[in-house]
């Protein structure tokens, strides 16, 4: 019985480990919806060194911000709204936080 117990725990640590190696399917989708919707054209310089926020800024912004952001634009600048989902700005939202 214990040689059952052992396999089962071997079993579960595996799983475990394999769990933590697969990268999370959002983090996959963030990225190419930052990069499908032509994000990183303006967002793409290294930390902030032009007019647009970097990838590190928009990271520290709240979800809540962020989502507005994205989803209304920024009133008298150049980011205009894009017509994302919740679910697509959430998954682009938890990839930028790679960046914090």
């Amino acid at each position: 019985m214990k040689k059952y117990g052992f396999v089962a725990f071997l079993f579960i640590g595996v799983v475990f480990l394999v769990s933590l190696a697969i990268k999370p399917a959002w983090a996959a989708d963030g990225k190419s919806i930052y990069t499908d919707n032509g994000c990183s054209s303006c967002h793409n310089q290294d930390k902030g060194k032009a007019y647009f926020p970097s990838k590190e800024q928009m990271a520290k912004l709240t979800y809540s911000d962020f989502k507005v952001a994205v989803q209304k634009g920024r009133s008298g600048t150049a980011m205009r709204a894009y017509d994302l989902s919740d679910s697509d700005c959430k998954a682009m939202y938890d990839w930028l936080q790679e960046f914090k």
